[in-house]
């Protein structure tokens, strides 16, 4: 039963915007991942996403196409998050998950800190 007020296309409204919620949290995740890492590498340093990711790519040798499917899905985020006015190609959640967790396999099984 919906709640009080609420309306059969406010439940449509909401399912609409589960996955780009999931593409999100799930970016964000990595996100920190990579942070963790990246601060054993270049403690104390702010880099923004997009560089920092370009950096351990090259340093790992991650291939360019992952790094490539990494990009499109932080820029997909990006494109959720900051309703940015240019065009994105949407990535769907099977395929942000696939080139997030290749890139995460890619680092080192432990490292300090």
């Amino acid at each position: 039963m919906l709640g009080s007020g609420s309306m059969p296309r406010d439940l449509v409204s909401a399912v609409e915007k589960v996955e780009g919620t999931y593409i999100t949290r799930m970016f964000a995740e990595f996100e920190t991942a990579i942070r963790s890492y990246w601060r054993t590498i270049k403690p104390k340093t702010r880099t923004p996403v997009e560089v920092m990711l370009n950096r351990v790519a090259d340093r790992l040798t991650i291939p360019a196409k992952v790094k490539d499917g990494v990009h499109a899905v932080r820029e997909y985020r990006n494109h959720l998050i900051h309703e940015r006015d240019h065009a994105v190609e949407p990535v769907a959640i099977s395929d942000a998950r696939h080139w997030l967790a290749t890139y995460l396999a890619r680092l080192p099984k432990q490292w300090p800190g």
